[in-house]
């Protein structure tokens, strides 16, 4: 019997053509099974769209099969298995080192922050701060509560890495936990907290929450969290006592006094001068339960009586710590408490000071009036006036008496001229033809001193430790003068509070440069945004390009079966 072969005409060829290409299955079905799977790694639950999607992929390819059985078994053989199979193999040893690689560098704590701004990790003087804290065995343990909300997880992830590194400087004397404001309500309540994003840094007594001397901020920032983390574990009692005298100004220098008392959590009373003559008086001068005291003299016109002196010069001849803001002038006596002889007298033979009963005129470098000299010239050795605590090296001393510095120190005495006037400055002595208001009155004449003056000193008595600051005017601790000297001049009042009561041994403020640039801003993701940047990253950009390589296979063998 003869084979015989099928009359197969071009008409009859194209009729067995089936009405949907093959190929069109295949491609249909791998867009279904590409939005299912886009549909898992970015969706929260996989959904109609999910399962309709995989459904569709399904009965596609297994048409596609089905239409062209042939075409179902080719990628399995040949050289197609041999190539690609080579180029899939690779690609997957590829992803599955880089796997271990991030794996290995997070076992291995490996971090590098790329800000420019070094938004995730401490600043030198930062680290340098709790480096300190966690050698010191006195300081008590600390613990950040930071109430983050159910929103907030990637905040939490982001602060986080900076918390780790507060914690590793402190060679653990820092610790922190997460804590969410709705469901730890109570807890919240305690530490004042209403908003989500704030933290409680709190020290450890005995190692339970002390909630009393704990400090909240509602924003993290470095330079804030560093000093509470500082201000917390330097806890301490500390007073200052402002003498209420005759036509004094203690009204005057609420922002000293406010700060004091919430900032840095001292103890600062109003104390009359009957209260000083009392012995059954509330507050006791030299109170050794205090770690510092210092009493203060706000101007003042009246001297001190010689019992009130007697008491003052026992309080320091015992170690205490004194500042003397002298009051001006200008009135009918032309007399001030800072002036007083026997006062002078004390303060000249126990530390080598001595105000004057002057007035020092700058015709020159002067603030607004020659009655109000600035000083430039400040004494870069003490703490009260060193420049990296006073970077803008100006004050302003208005109406200012000048003090005179023994040429021969007491015994014990070590002396330092804090603020002294330019060398165009001079004196007056006659303060009857100054409050005349005659501008010639204000003229240099040969009889006048020449500057340059010492309108600020202190001394320490190093045998019994005590401390005092003359300052020849009022001016540096007054709110008005603080305002329009852009708070300069406050700050060296502050550091002789600090000074004299050793708080700055005791407590150290850091000064953490911030930077706000456009590049280091936070980026804020949400749960949905997160997923989908985690299936661009991990599963679109390298099978996409695994799946554009089986595409370039696929259409050249397509082409080898149509030549």
């Amino acid at each position: 019997m003869n084979d015989q072969t099928p009359n197969t005409t071009p008409e009859t060829a194209q009729e067995q053509e089936p009405f949907i290409p093959p190929s069109y299955l295949l491609i249909l079905a791998i867009i279904g099974f590409a939005v299912a799977l886009i549909v898992l790694l970015t969706q929260p639950s996989f959904g109609v769209v999910g399962w309709g999607s995989l459904i569709f992929g399904a009965i596609l390819f297994v048409g596609w099969l089905v239409m062209t059985p042939q075409g179902g078994r080719s990628p399995i053989r040949g050289r197609t298995l041999r190539y690609g199979g080579t180029s899939v193999l690779m690609t997957i040893l590829v992803l599955v080192a880089l796997g271990a690689l991030y794996v290995v560098a997070r076992g291995m704590n490996v971090r590098q922050d790329l800000t420019e701004s070094d938004e995730f990790s401490l600043s030198a003087e930062s680290r340098q701060a709790m480096e300190l804290l966690g050698a010191d065995p006195t300081a008590p343990n600390v613990r950040l509560l930071a109430f983050y909300g159910f929103d907030q997880v990637s905040d939490r992830d982001r602060d986080a890495l900076l918390f780790d590194e507060y914690v590793a400087a402190s060679n653990g004397k820092v610790s922190y936990q997460f804590l969410d404001p709705d469901l730890d309500l109570q807890i919240a309540d305690q530490y004042g907290v209403t908003r989500s994003g704030a933290i409680a840094v709190v020290p450890l007594k005995d190692g339970e929450p002390d909630v009393e001397n704990a400090e909240t901020m509602n924003v993290l920032s470095q330079t804030t969290l560093t000093n509470d983390i500082l201000k917390v574990a330097a806890q301490g009692n500390f007073a200052a006592l402002f003498l209420v005298v005759d036509e004094g100004l203690g009204d005057s220098m609420s922002l000293i006094k406010e700060t004091l008392t919430t900032t840095f959590d001292w103890t600062v009373r109003d104390l009359p001068l009957t209260q000083l003559m009392s012995p059954e008086a509330e507050i006791r001068l030299g109170d050794p339960a205090r770690d510092g005291e210092v009493v203060v003299i706000p101007g003042g016109r009246r001297p001190l009586s010689a019992d009130e002196l007697q008491v003052l010069e026992d309080y320091v001849n015992n170690g205490g710590d004194l500042i003397i803001f002298a009051g001006d002038l200008f009135n009918e006596d032309a007399e001030s408490l800072a002036t007083d002889p026997a006062l002078n007298d004390f303060l000249f033979a126990n530390f080598g000071l001595r105000f004057n009963k002057d007035m020092v005129i700058d015709q020159v470098q002067a603030f607004r009036r020659p009655q109000t000299p600035v000083v430039t010239n400040l004494d870069s050795q003490s703490f009260i006036t060193n420049s990296s605590v006073l970077p803008n090296g100006v004050v302003v001393f208005d109406l200012t008496d000048s003090i005179t510095v023994a040429d021969t120190l007491p015994p014990n005495v070590e002396v330092s001229r804090l603020a002294q006037t330019s060398p165009d400055s001079y004196t007056k002595t006659d303060i009857a033809s100054l409050l005349t208001g005659d501008p010639n009155a204000l003229i240099k004449t040969d009889s006048d001193a020449s500057g340059p003056f010492v309108v600020a000193a202190s001394a320490e008595n190093t045998q019994t430790g005590a401390r005092i600051v003359l300052f020849g005017s009022v001016s540096p601790a007054l709110d008005a003068i603080a305002q329009l000297s852009d708070q300069t001049s406050l700050t060296v009042a502050f550091n002789s509070l600090f000074w004299t009561t050793q708080f700055n041994d005791f407590f150290q403020s850091i000064n953490v440069p911030q930077q706000d640039r456009p590049q280091d801003q936070f980026f804020v993701a949400s749960q949905q945004q997160l997923r989908n940047i985690s299936f661009v990253t991990q599963w679109l950009l390298p099978f996409g390009i695994l799946a554009i390589g089986g595409l370039v296979v696929w259409s050249r063998r397509e082409r080898r079966h149509e030549a």
